[in-house]
């Protein structure tokens, strides 16, 4: 049991937001091993550099198709360089995007949103969706 406090310790420090000052390491009396940002005033600890904390990849706004909830979204040929796309290559790219689209929305009613949950479309929305894709492909794919 103790060791999973100090488990869920170490966690905790981790994913808490802590992000400056020292940290120190020991072990107590029942050799359970303790991280924290103070030292125990009974014995010694040993003082350890914090974590690095974690930063979240960026990305880039763009009006194609695929910021659309639900969609597929692709990052362009080659990576993200962040040099601007000509308009050749911003319609081929939304053109894919809507050709993967429509064939997703062919295939099944199922899709994935933008913050990772599944949803199943009721004949209605998957219409429409198809429509739209479909549309979507007449204007980028010419």
């Amino acid at each position: 049991m103790k060791r999973l406090i100090s488990i869920c310790l170490v966690f905790g420090l981790l994913w808490g937001g802590y992000a400056h000052g020292a940290m120190y390491k020991w072990t107590d009396d029942q050799g359970n091993t303790i991280y924290s940002q103070n030292p125990p005033p009974d014995r010694k600890a040993k003082s350890i550099a914090p974590p690095k904390p974690v930063t979240p990849p960026t990305t880039t706004s763009n009006s194609s198709p695929a910021n659309n909830a639900g969609d597929a979204a692709s990052e362009p040929e080659g990576g993200n360089n962040n040099k601007p796309l000509t308009k050749d290559e911003t319609y081929a790219q939304n053109c894919e995007t809507a050709m993967r689209n429509l064939q997703l929305y062919n295939i099944s009613s199922q899709i994935m949103t933008p913050d990772k949950k599944v949803v199943t479309l009721d004949k209605k929305t998957r219409a429409s969706k198809i429509k739209e894709a479909e549309s979507q492909v007449q204007q980028y794919c010419k």
